[in-house]
């Protein structure tokens, strides 16, 4: 069984496009990809839909994910810690 490459991924979320990246420890990019965030998720929501794509290039790579950097577009306040409210991100407070 041949080993799995480690990367890291790299998740740039847009209100029109996503930025998907997979990076080795050397730094080496394997993969770079826009595509629009309607797409992504489609049918699936936020969660479903992003892991959905990493995992198909992690096929794709043969690599396995040993880390995760994410950015999404949030409106934050103005001491520059607190985040007031993230659009793309609906949840339910209890």
């Amino acid at each position: 069984m041949q080993k799995r490459l480690n990367v890291v991924a790299g998740v740039d979320m847009g209100a029109t496009h996503i930025r998907f990246c997979l990076q080795t420890a050397q730094g080496e990019a394997l993969h770079c990809e826009k595509l629009r965030t309607a797409d992504v998720l489609a049918g699936r929501g936020l969660v479903s839909g992003i892991t959905l794509l990493i995992q198909q290039l992690l096929d794709r790579y043969q690599a396995r994910c040993c880390g995760l950097v994410m950015g999404l577009p949030a409106l934050v306040g103005k001491d520059k810690r607190t985040i007031i409210s993230t659009p793309t991100c609906r949840y339910r407070q209890k």
